[in-house]
């Protein structure tokens, strides 16, 4: 099982980018939050106080789920669906949410969400391969 602070620490310390930073119409986007960010400008420069109250404050990885920019949802959901597969419902919910935001490109492929059903709940299984056919 997943350990919230843990998981909050490791995501703080790393912005869920390894130092490449996704693009939304040729801007770099932060981790966290949907944020733009200026040409010139680091990860670092955005680490706010108010974006890491924020990361702290969720009481669940759903809650996280939500913080991270569209840009990362489907990356943070291949991180943590390991650990998450053991509380299906949870893991259901936010494969689903991965799929409504990201559809399959990027770091999740339609051979990815074939696999990944597997282990969700009977609806969203049936919803995510409805979509994919």
């Amino acid at each position: 099982m997943l350990d919230l602070q843990k998981h909050k620490d490791f995501l703080w310390k790393y912005t869920l980018s390894y130092g490449k930073l996704e693009q939304r119409d040729g801007i770099s986007v932060f981790p966290f939050c949907n944020i733009l960010m200026e040409e010139g400008k680091t990860i670092e420069d955005y680490k706010s106080d108010d974006i890491k109250e924020k990361l702290y404050s969720a009481q669940n990885v759903s809650e996280i789920f939500d913080l991270i920019s569209k840009e990362y949802q489907g990356y943070y959901f291949m991180e943590i669906s390991t650990p998450l597969s053991e509380d299906k419902e949870l893991y259901s919910s936010l494969l689903k949410k991965a799929f409504d935001t990201c559809g399959y490109h990027g770091y999740i492929s339609q051979k990815n969400y074939e696999h990944l059903v597997e282990f969700a709940s009977e609806d969203v299984k049936d919803y995510i391969l409805k979509h994919l056919a």
